[in-house]
């Protein structure tokens, strides 16, 4: 008798807990991450880190053709990772830059035709890193 008092609970139980589920989570909603201008700055800064260092090894002929593309490719990524605030001096500046082809080496006085205009990007972005009290560094460690 025990037993059958024992299954008709656990029968009703049952029936009582599939008509249960868990409410629906909510819909996340999209959030904006704020981006610091010294980010900003401290990312070009790394880009141009990097054209820097392979401007110098290229120039003293210690890096191979396929490793100054190599680093070239590179220095192109990251630059389309560069955050910014769209609607800022800064962000502007960035998004300018970001549309400057990197053919050859973008660099200045690098030779090609893409000088004068990533020259003139670069500078706006400086002088837009410069206005928020951010200066662009470059580490410099080949050469010497």
């Amino acid at each position: 008798m025990r037993a059958r008092i024992l299954a008709g609970v656990a029968a009703a139980s049952l029936i009582l807990l599939a008509g249960c589920s868990a409410p629906p989570e909510p819909t996340p909603t999209p959030t904006h991450i704020v981006v610091a201008a010294d980010v900003s700055c401290g990312q070009v800064s790394d880009v141009l880190t990097l054209l820097t260092n392979v401007f110098v090894a290229r120039q003293e002929e210690r890096l191979s053709s396929q490793e100054v593309t190599g680093a070239i490719n590179l220095a192109h990524s990251m630059m389309s990772y560069v955050q910014s605030e769209p609607d800022t001096d800064i962000g502007v500046a960035v998004q300018k830059l970001k549309a400057v082809p990197f053919s050859g080496l973008p660099y200045p006085n690098a030779g090609g035709d893409e000088d004068e205009v990533w020259n003139t990007a670069m500078g706006e972005v400086g002088d837009a890193c410069r206005a928020a009290g951010f200066e662009l560094a470059i580490s410099a460690w080949t050469g010497g």
